[in-house]
């Protein structure tokens, strides 16, 4: 667990995690809702990466919580974002774990943890709710994320 000196979010931004039932999830599965996964993976891993426009494809049950998705991660992204862009704001719908080679699958298929394994821990301990008012959203926009296009790599501040 890593405890920093100081509170970063006024001068850094933060993006609340976005509390989701399983319904949900199916839900952008049917309607192939896009998700960005951003990261420090691969070879360029001082440098932040960004997948745009990938998808979900299958939902676990409640007692796994676990997403399989599409984005090209990579090694080292672990534990880097899925994030949701919707109504101007973003927001962390689950946690990169790995990736997976399935026999016969043209496509990796990669898993993460979505956050209903996470988001109640998340709040205990003073993270934002779902669903913050505008001036909380203006001031966790992480600006680095304003300028990305899909495989960008943005060098950290």
């Amino acid at each position: 667990f890593l405890t920093l000196g100081s509170d970063l979010s006024a001068e850094f931004g933060t993006i609340p995690v976005r509390s989701i039932r399983e319904e949900e999830i199916r839900d952008m599965i049917d309607a192939s809702v896009p998700v960005i996964q951003a990261g420090y993976g691969g070879e360029e891993s001082k440098s932040l990466s960004a997948h745009f426009n990938c998808s979900i494809v299958d939902v676990s049950d409640s007692e796994i919580n676990l997403v399989i998705h599409q984005c090209d991660s990579l090694w080292g992204d672990s534990g880097s974002p899925l994030l949701l862009f919707d109504r101007d704001r973003y927001s962390v719908l689950a946690v990169d774990s790995r990736f997976n080679s399935y026999e016969g699958e043209s496509k990796i298929l990669n898993l993460a943890v979505d956050s209903r394994a996470f988001y109640e821990t998340y709040v205990s301990l003073g993270g934002l709710p779902a669903s913050p008012s505008a001036e909380q959203a203006d001031s966790m926009r992480p600006a680095v994320l304003d300028n990305l296009t899909d495989g960008d790599r943005v060098s950290p501040p």
